[in-house]
C-alpha cells in the first residue's frame, strides 16, 4: 500500500503500515520536486541515470531519516529492498560532505520535518476526535480549519487535507483576551 500526497486519510494514519506509506509519499513528493522528476520515473524498477538514482536514492533518505521509518519498511515503498535502503542511506551521507549537495539536502530535510510533522499533527487530530466520539473504527473528515493557540501564546490554522497538504499558517501573534 502507498499514499499518495493529498489522498492520505487521517484513519489511515492510526496505523504503522500506513504512516509508513504516507512518509514515504511525502518524501518521493519532495525529492521528485526537487529532480525534476515524475514519480513513475523514480519508482521504475529498471536502471536509470544518475540524477533519477540520486534524486530516489535521496526519497530513501528523508523516508527513513526524517520519517523514521524502518530500512525493511522503507523498501516496499521504493520497489526495492532493505540492502538498497541502506545502501542508498549510506550514499546520500556519504555525498553530504559536498557543501552544495549538503545545503541543498538540509532544505529538502526541513520539507521533511514540516510534512511530517502536518501529518503527526493529523494523526494526533483523527486519535482525538475518535476518543471523544468514543469510536476507533468511525471515519473521521475534518472540514473545518483548525487553529490551534500553541503554549507561547502563537495561534496557527490547519487547513483540512484535500488536493493541497494540510499547511500551518501563522496568524497574528495575540495574547488571549482577558475576561473579566
Amino acid at each position: 500500500m502507498t499514499a499518495r500526497h493529498g489522498e492520505t486519510s487521517g484513519r489511515v494514519l492510526l496505523n504503522e503500515e500506513g504512516w509508513n506509506a504516507a512518509c514515504a509519499a511525502a518524501a518521493q513528493e519532495i525529492a521528485a520536486r526537487a529532480y525534476d522528476m515524475t514519480l513513475d520515473q523514480m519508482l521504475a524498477r529498471n536502471r536509470c541515470r544518475a540524477w533519477i538514482a540520486e534524486g530516489r536514492q535521496v526519497a530513501m533518505y528523508l523516508t527513513h531519516v526524517i520519517g523514521q521509518v524502518p530500512l525493511s519498511e522503507t523498501g516496499p515503498h521504493f520497489g526495492r529492498d532493505r540492502t538498497t535502503v541502506a545502501h542508498a542511506c549510506a550514499r546520500i551521507e556519504d555525498k553530504r560532505d559536498e557543501d552544495y549537495f549538503d545545503n541543498g539536502l538540509m532544505r529538502l530535510e526541513a520539507l521533511m520535518m514540516k510534512r511530517v510533522g502536518e501529518l503527526k499533527m493529523q494523526r494526533l487530530l483523527t486519535l482525538e476526535a475518535a476518543r471523544a466520539a468514543g469510536n476507533r473504527d468511525h471515519e473521521i473528515t475534518i472540514e473545518k480549519p483548525l487553529i490551534i493557540r500553541t503554549a507561547k501564546g502563537r495561534f496557527y490554522t490547519f487547513q483540512p487535507v484535500g488536493e493541497q497538504p494540510m499547511e500551518a499558517q501563522p496568524l497574528e501573534t495575540r495574547q488571549p483576551a482577558d475576561e473579566g
